[in-house]
């Protein structure tokens, strides 16, 4: 069953944050991983929303959501981003 993993986020500075996105295109490749929706700013239509963006990213399961998330190349990547954004991410 495909699984969704949603990512919320505030991007602090977006020249450094580049080298995460770059960082990302053969990891989502490895994982099967497909980007379904982004959104700079998303349409918020009820309630608080503090975040900049919103993303969507599809995986063939959760486990293999899971498993690109633990992986040691995306905990790596994600060093990349730890000075220039917050996240929150979920996977449903």
């Amino acid at each position: 069953m495909p699984a969704y993993m949603i990512v919320f986020a505030t991007i602090n500075d977006r020249d450094a944050f580049q080298n995460y996105v770059e960082a990302l295109g053969p990891i989502f490749k490895e994982y099967g991983a497909t980007i379904v929706t982004r959104a700079d700013p998303p349409i918020v239509l009820e309630g608080e929303w503090p975040w900049q963006t919103a993303g969507i990213v599809e995986f063939e399961s959760a486990e293999r959501a899971q498993a690109m998330w633990q992986s040691e190349a995306y905990i790596k990547a994600k060093q990349l981003r730890a000075d220039n954004a917050n996240f929150q991410v979920v996977v449903a």
